[in-house]
């Protein structure tokens, strides 16, 4: 509830860690990735039935804590739950920009999976609703000059066929949720 996270020294020293690569390399990186494909299958509602998630059934907020990611599923032990990369993503972003101004950072960077990509889709839905977003929204929006901690959103979506109109639509998809939270940031493929 809100975004406090004082005690979270994993965080900060993640954000230490990004600003000094930010000073080191000021001026030489194109951009800085925070985290990759942190948007793991979380548990569904009522675990272990049903046994699988599906979309709106998805207990996000059990992945902040009650469990890891991971435990039941054999994978993911490097997945965040939403709560947690918004956390990361928005100390990382400002321990980036204040060591590096003209820094660009790339958020999300989010697997495309699951039907039709659900899972990327409620997992960016709940970060751009996450606390540390809406607190740097409100306080941090006239610092930055922005409203969001990144400048753009990376997806990852394999199996995406361009040819038949997927590609295009799964982006028109996640332009739609940006759009509908008030984010402008450009959509790279990143990977």
């Amino acid at each position: 509830a809100g975004f406090h996270d004082g005690g979270n020294d994993f965080n900060w020293k993640f954000a230490a860690g990004a600003g000094e690569i930010a000073e080191a390399f000021r001026g030489g990186i194109a951009a800085y990735e925070i985290w990759n494909e942190p948007d793991a299958t979380p548990r569904p509602f009522g675990f272990p039935t049903p046994t699988w998630p599906g979309p709106g059934n998805a207990d996000w907020e059990g992945a902040c804590g009650a469990y890891g990611y991971g435990v039941d599923y054999g994978n993911a032990a490097w997945a965040l739950c939403p709560r947690q990369l918004a956390t990361i993503t928005t100390n990382a972003f400002m321990a980036i920009r204040e060591r590096d101004p003209d820094a660009r950072v790339v958020a999300a960077n989010l697997l495309l999976h699951g039907d039709d990509g659900w899972v990327a889709k409620e997992y960016l839905e709940q970060v751009l609703s996450a606390g540390a977003v809406q607190w740097f929204r409100q306080e941090k929006t006239a610092v930055f000059g922005q409203a969001h901690p990144w400048d753009l959103v990376g997806i990852h979506p394999y199996a995406e066929v361009p040819e038949n109109g997927d590609l295009e639509r799964q982006l028109a998809s996640f332009r739609g949720i940006l759009d509908r939270a008030g984010d402008s940031s450009p959509l790279p493929l990143s990977e």
